[in-house]
């Protein structure tokens, strides 16, 4: 009987010892998970920023090309005339 209650607490033990083994391991594999995913979400936001910049950049060349240069405003101005 006292082999059975040794046989029995060493197997609840050890029981209890795969148990939380197991629950590391589910522990450790929702933390990469939830890394993977943010992961994710950064390289999401990175390439859309990315985008977003380039379209903004893009814009301000269309601008700066539509704008005149100082050169060509001048030629648009009348010469001005001297009172003496």
């Amino acid at each position: 009987m006292v082999e059975m209650k040794a046989r029995d607490d060493w197997y609840a033990q050890h029981m209890k010892l795969f148990e939380d083994l197991s629950e590391a391991i589910q522990t450790r594999y929702a933390m990469i998970d939830s890394a993977v995913e943010a992961y994710k979400e950064f390289e999401e936001k990175k390439d859309l920023f990315k985008e977003r910049m380039e379209e903004t950049l893009e814009a301000a060349k269309e601008a700066a090309s539509e704008m005149p240069t100082e050169e060509e405003g001048d030629s648009e101005e009348e010469p001005e005339e001297d009172d003496h």
